[in-house]
């Protein structure tokens, strides 16, 4: 598809943070450490890849057919954390309610993987500082609810990554499961309840402590062992902007 005069490419379905909340705690961390990717495109949370919808129009089509079955929801920023290779810094993102899992099985199908939201901080394409900027960041945490109330078709134009349509959730209802007083919990409260599990399957595992990347991986598995299986716990994609 031509966008203007430029052919776009690589189309991603895209949730963006509000900008208050990126502006005040991830983007002065993306402009230090990753400013090339920081002019191509804003702080988001990627939701389909190209390599699982290539095709721009299929995606516009599959993105408004699912944002009519679809509530708005919210996630959480939490700990920031190192690709595998060491070659990528992300801030984790916790889909307490199952928000982000229901918009991709309904962009992309019911056997979709949940996947591993996160927003990237240093992407390897665009800045190699990743190991300057993991010895700056390891132990951060942001603690943040980002609510998402629009998903953004995204694609890149050769120099930068441009919207090419945004489409709007349904308005959200009541908040589901309750605790035991009637009340919703939190998703600060459910990151709290994800992290005290793997630390207690931690004290439990044949007598050893965990290292800090396998407790990581413990507290994703616990968060998504009750909805859907998990992908590989900290690969990154280099597809992903």
């Amino acid at each position: 598809m031509e966008y203007g005069w430029r052919v776009l490419r690589d189309p991603h379905a895209t949730v963006f943070l509000l900008p208050d909340d990126a502006r005040r705690l991830i983007e002065p961390l993306r402009r230090r450490w990753d400013p090339v990717m920081a002019d191509q495109i804003a702080a988001h949370v990627t939701v389909t890849y190209p390599r699982e919808i290539a095709v721009l129009d299929e995606l516009l089509t599959r993105v408004a057919k699912a944002v009519a079955h679809v509530e708005s929801f919210s996630l959480a920023l939490g700990n920031v954390y190192v690709s595998d290779d060491g070659t990528a810094v992300l801030a984790e993102v916790i889909d307490g309610h199952g928000g982000f899992a229901r918009l991709r099985a309904a962009v992309l199908g019911p056997a979709a993987p949940p996947g591993r939201p996160h927003v990237t901080l240093v992407h390897p394409r665009t800045s190699d500082r990743a190991t300057e900027a993991w010895a700056d960041l390891r132990g951060q945490s942001f603690d943040l609810d980002v609510e998402v109330h629009d998903v953004a078709v995204t694609a890149f134009n050769g120099e930068r990554w441009v919207t090419v349509e945004r489409f709007e959730l349904r308005p959200a209802g009541p908040v589901a499961d309750p605790d035991e007083n009637g009340r919703a919990e939190t998703n600060r409260e459910l990151r709290r309840e994800f992290v005290e599990a793997a630390e207690d399957r931690s004290r439990h595992d044949h007598g050893r402590s965990l290292t800090s990347q396998e407790l990581k991986r413990r507290t994703w598995v616990t968060r998504q062992e009750s909805t859907a299986p998990l992908q590989a716990a900290t690969h990154f994609c280099a597809e992903n902007p």
